[in-house]
């Protein structure tokens, strides 16, 4: 091993207080959220009064329920810089939307005034993204003293340890220092061995004695899940030591759809297909749909009644047109849209729109051309039969068509559908023509499905409002 990675059992001197700090940052962040709005008030030469108090506790419970269930406070070591001020932005906005809804709704007269609001919110969010930038560069500087750093070691000799020892070497942030591979099998011929014997550390053996001198702090066993008892005998050896030992799983070959672990009792299991929509998830999911629907819908409520009347006027039939989509877990529901043909086709005779369909009246054409005949469906969100943000839903005969040809198709529906999802912001909305054009919208289901999170929603909503609806191929 080399010298610079023979460290002491004390480098780790912050992580006994781990459980003291993440409570004290969410201390520190009610505490700049107070202050920020103390010197909002002091600038203003503003009172405090009953008013300013009841939203003062509205945004700190919002945010700190979104920080705590959404994992901002966490271990420093498993969340980037940027990915822990993405969570402040995006937990701060949810909070700000709140408030600024709740301002709305409430008589505006006996509340704040926006200018003093929107100070406010700035404020608290720079002092809080200050703040980290403040502490990581405190724990930079600590681990340059050589203090609050852990050396890691994997066992293994495939991609998958290659794998896991670039990650450590290119996230310097989490403070783990990679000490080398360690293996005795060098002539498998199974595949396994992706590195040369030279670019070995050493053996089992040697990295047993140096967990036993406390040379080492974490192990990643990375060998295949069918060395069940050559991983066993592993961890019984590192049992004698203090060190803290990682399986790995190859999950990539396995082509999982959200691998998270659970348990059953106390028996640990492993999801292969999940829902991300589960506890907290659901919950701020939830709310988003919620807050961005009722919103939306107060902008839009005049717009909308227009168009209804202007429907009525050029075209006879219903305002709306309603289809039977297949929702959550497959079940069926009625979607929401405005009638933008001559006809209202049942559900047997569906045909999907071409370009310069005859059946299309001209107002339907620019209410397609903008996704304006989308809006009603806001109604099928606050139903809770759709989300704002998540895969389109399929009329029933084009799902029955390609869920036999499309690996993974009914995939889709373990999340709610949505108004817009990743594969519309990839240009795979409108007709799917072609069998490429349909897996392609698939692939890009699963994707979102597979890497959620609020700010993917987000930059998802702002790619619809700003590039989606000038798309010159809708019709």
């Amino acid at each position: 091993m080399k010298e610079n990675n023979k460290v002491g059992p004390a480098n780790g001197w912050v992580k006994p207080l781990s459980k003291l700090l993440l409570p004290l940052v969410s201390m520190v962040d009610m505490a700049l959220i107070v202050g920020s709005l103390l010197l909002v008030l002091g600038h203003f030469h503003i009172e405090w009064d009953r008013q300013r108090t009841l939203l003062l506790l509205f945004a700190i419970v919002v945010f700190e329920s979104a920080s705590w269930l959404g994992g901002l406070y966490q271990s420093w070591r498993s969340t980037s810089f940027f990915a822990e001020i993405k969570k402040v932005f995006l937990y701060w906005i949810t909070s700000s939307v709140s408030l600024v809804v709740l301002v709305y709704f409430l008589d505006t007269r006996r509340w704040p005034g926006y200018t003093e609001l929107i100070l406010w919110l700035i404020l608290a969010a720079l002092g809080m993204m200050a703040f980290r930038i403040l502490l990581r560069l405190l724990l930079r500087w600590i681990r340059r003293m050589g203090r609050n750093y852990q050396v890691a070691a994997i066992v293994g000799a495939n991609h998958l340890a290659t794998r896991i020892a670039g990650n450590l070497e290119r996230n310097r942030w989490m403070g783990l220092r990679f000490s080398g591979y360690y293996e005795d099998r060098t002539d498998c011929s199974d595949g396994r061995v992706s590195i040369g014997s030279r670019d070995l550390t050493g053996t089992i053996e040697d990295l047993v004695r140096l967990a036993e001198e406390r040379q080492v702090d974490i192990v990643y066993i990375t060998l295949p899940m069918r060395a069940e008892l050559r991983i066993k005998e592993l961890i019984d050896r590192f049992s004698d030591t203090t060190v803290s030992v990682y399986y790995v799983p190859d999950t990539l070959a396995l082509d999982m759809l959200r691998a998270t672990w659970g348990h059953v009792g106390d028996i640990p299991v492993l999801s292969f297909v999940e829902t991300p929509f589960l506890g907290p998830a659901a919950f701020m999911k939830r709310m988003e749909d919620l807050v961005l629907a009722t919103l939306i819908l107060a902008l839009l409520a005049v717009p909308m009644l227009l168009v209804a009347m202007m429907i009525k006027s050029v075209s006879k039939g219903p305002v709306f047109y309603r289809q039977k989509r297949y929702g959550l877990d497959g079940k069926e529901f009625r979607i929401w849209k405005f009638r933008t043909m001559h006809v209202c086709e049942s559900d047997q005779e569906f045909r999907q729109a071409r370009r310069d369909d005859e059946r299309v009246f001209p107002l339907g054409k620019f209410l397609r051309k903008t996704s304006f005949d989308e809006v009603p469906q806001l109604f099928n969100v606050l139903l809770g039969e759709m989300s704002v943000v998540g895969p389109r839903p399929h009329p029933v005969p084009l799902n029955e068509q390609h869920r036999g040809i499309i690996r993974r198709y009914m995939l889709r529906h373990i999340v709610k559908p949505g108004m817009t999802g990743l594969a519309q912001v990839h240009g795979y909305r409108g007709e799917t023509d072609t069998l490429d054009k349909m897996e392609w919208r698939i692939k890009y289901d699963l994707e979102y499905i597979r890497n959620w999170s609020l700010l993917l929603d987000l930059k998802i909503i702002y790619t619809t409002l700003f590039v989606c609806l000038a798309d010159p191929d809708a019709y």
